[in-house]
């Protein structure tokens, strides 16, 4: 409420004295009569409304927020990370960031970390970068192969000189891998 020069402490009073009797006269009406039919309108469009955005969060509760512009760093994607290694060592194609989240963002949440399985399940059907993976199981470490340690909690690309390949960086053989795919790549 805005104070007016010229009102006086007794006009303030009585106007909100006359704003409160106005709103228990319209609580005291509804009692009576019910809620009025712009009431009632506007009591379903928001019931439908917050219907819609529960079904929408649900449908995309693995999606990050579009406010929120992740880094490969922030999530636990290694294995998104491993895959697009192996197409650029293999093809030489660049991969944005972008299409490794989007990839990873599929499968997972940011925290959740994805299965080497499911993304190359859905690699092979929606591409990245606009190569498709075929993949069996490795016997043996290939150059471009994809490998993933349980106890590590971490996937790689094999390296072709030894070694694997990690966010870009080259390390050190860490042992036996739970699980590995050869994975050639093909427009």
């Amino acid at each position: 409420m805005k104070k007016k020069p010229h009102e006086s402490k007794a006009q303030k009073r009585a106007l909100r004295h006359f704003q409160q009797a106005g709103t228990a006269a319209a609580a005291a009406r509804e009692r009576k009569f019910g809620p009025t039919k712009a009431q009632s309108a506007a009591a379903r469009h928001n019931l439908a409304t917050a219907r819609k955005d529960v079904a929408l969060r649900r449908k995309h509760k693995r999606l990050p927020a579009k406010k929120a512009k992740l880094s490969p760093y922030e999530v636990n994607c290694c294995a998104a990370e491993a895959l697009a290694a192996s197409l650029r060592l293999g093809t030489g194609a660049p991969v944005s960031a972008e299409e490794m989240l989007a990839l990873y963002f599929r499968v997972s949440g940011p925290e959740e970390g994805a299965g080497l399985a499911e993304l190359l399940l859905l690699t092979s059907q929606r591409g990245l970068a606009g190569w498709f993976p075929s993949w069996r199981p490795a016997p043996a470490p290939a150059p471009g192969a994809v490998a993933m340690w349980d106890w590590w909690e971490h996937a790689a690309t094999v390296h072709p000189a030894g070694g694997i390949i990690s966010w870009g960086e080259i390390l050190p053989w860490p042992g036996e891998p739970d699980e590995m795919w050869d994975i050639t790549w093909c427009r």
